[in-house]
């Protein structure tokens, strides 16, 4: 029983050192994500800023707004669903709760070996959970020119239409 208890202990805290360096990975994603899309965002703000100044007006002038809006918004998704500091059990017990002269060693390292499995699930689910997440939030940050040419086009296609109405009311 006790080789098997030692095998069994091993491939655990390999599996849990697994999912600890997959939130690391996945942290360090989410911020060069992040990077890449406060680019984004300070070189539409640079320009939205020109709107508000009244430098610069029309369709494109409201397509760099919106590109703006929607890329503070996902980088503020992005911070909250997958910078923000998230608990993530740890790979070994608390002294105190393994040396326990109530149980024999190998009974302490089942009860060690279960709640190492529940750890391992928990920080799985949480790895998932930013994955989808950071997964999410790239996809979205792909449709960014979509919000651009939709308030693009809004705005030409209403300015053509106020033009050609005025112009047919004279």
């Amino acid at each position: 029983m006790s080789d098997l208890l030692d095998w069994v202990e091993k491939a655990s805290v390999e599996n849990f050192k697994v999912q600890h360096q997959t939130a690391d990975i996945l942290a360090k994603e989410a911020a060069t994500t992040l990077t890449v899309l406060l680019a984004g965002l300070g070189a539409g703000t640079a320009y939205a800023v020109k709107v508000v100044a009244g430098e610069v007006s029309g369709p494109i002038a409201y397509g760099a707004i919106a590109f703006t809006i929607y890329l503070l918004l996902l980088n503020a998704v992005l911070v909250l669903k997958c910078l923000m500091i998230q608990p993530i059990p740890s790979i070994f017990n608390e002294p105190k709760n393994l040396l326990n002269y109530q149980y024999t060693f190998n009974e302490i390292r089942q009860f060690q070996l279960k709640n190492m499995q529940e750890g391992i699930e928990e920080a799985g689910a949480r790895n998932g959970r930013v994955a989808r997440s950071l997964n999410r939030i790239r996809l979205a940050a792909v449709a960014s020119p979509g919000w651009f040419l939709m308030a693009f086009g809004f705005h030409y296609w209403e300015s053509a239409w106020t033009a050609i109405s005025s112009g047919g009311a004279n």
